[in-house]
């Protein structure tokens, strides 16, 4: 029997509005004190758990023995009311292609 991750997120900046990076900075530099400038940390968010392209998430899926994940989409375009870098369509399209690319083993 097949082990499932059923909710796993693969990260890129490119898909998230800049207005919701911009909170995620500013409350990021308001978390510890003393506080830090949010423009220092602005270019720094989700950089160290992206991986649009999930080579490191099918190595950890090797690692922990997990057979099969599913992907939860955000979509934060519509939290934001602005669009991202790349629109909902193209992330999806991004998705299908992972989809083949891993073929039983993402979804």
């Amino acid at each position: 029997m097949p082990i499932i991750d059923y909710h796993i997120h693969l990260w890129s900046s490119r898909f998230i509005p800049k207005s919701v990076r911009w909170s995620f900075a500013r409350a990021a530099a308001f978390r510890s004190w003393p506080n830090k400038d949010p423009e220092a940390i602005f270019p720094l968010v989700s950089k160290g758990v992206e991986d649009p392209e999930g080579q490191y998430l099918m190595a950890d899926l090797d690692l922990a023995g997990v057979d099969i994940a599913v992907s939860a989409l955000v979509d934060y375009g519509i939290l934001a009311g602005e669009e991202p870098e790349v629109p909902l369509e193209g992330i999806l399209a991004h998705y299908a292609a992972l989809q083949t690319r891993y073929a039983g083993r993402f979804y």
